[in-house]
């Protein structure tokens, strides 16, 4: 909804966050329900979106109208998830890691940039830890293949992120 442009008011907005937030607390508990088939696609659409928010409640005709992107709402609840990334299965930590992505590229970290900072460690935990192997009745090889693929994807994240998190913050989180 909010990543079509569907204009609701602030306080709507930040009820609907905490609802997301809500939903995806059950993800490491329920790996596989509709939290991750359904709401992590949304949640990604809604932080790749280009429309924007009115930030507040500021009158219609104010001249200093403050906005910001519509997945701007949604950058805690994905920083707050990028912790427990070994605790998912190969695809959900696929699609996390495509939002991490995202979030990284699109969005700005500037108002949550101590939990974007353990974010980017724990990425860089998540590629250093060759020993860890996500969790799944798949085959060895599968798991592995896998495993790599989102190490690699996790990588691109951290190398995206050198360029738009201040540097000197930064240097704590290359692994």
């Amino acid at each position: 909804m909010l990543a079509m442009g569907i204009h609701i008011n602030w306080a709507l907005a930040q009820r609907f966050q905490g609802h997301v937030a809500q939903a995806l607390s059950s993800l490491a508990t329920y790996p596989g329900e509709p939290v991750s088939t359904l709401v992590l696609p949304a949640l990604r659409a809604a932080l790749d979106s280009p429309h924007r928010i009115s930030i507040g409640t500021q009158p219609v005709d104010s001249r200093s109208k403050k906005i910001a992107l519509v997945g701007a709402l949604f950058v805690p609840v994905i920083i707050d998830l990028a912790g427990d990334l070994h605790e998912y299965d190969f695809s959900t930590q696929r699609v996390l890691l495509d939002i991490m992505y995202a979030t990284f590229f699109k969005q700005s970290t500037r108002t949550v940039e101590l939990g974007a900072l353990g974010a980017l460690q724990s990425l860089a935990q998540f590629v250093e830890n060759t020993a860890a192997v996500p969790p799944g009745r798949a085959s060895v090889e599968r798991i592995l293949e896998g495993s790599g693929e989102n190490r690699l994807l996790a990588i691109g994240t951290l190398q995206l992120a050198l360029g738009r998190v201040d540097k000197e913050s930064l240097i704590r989180a290359i692994p």
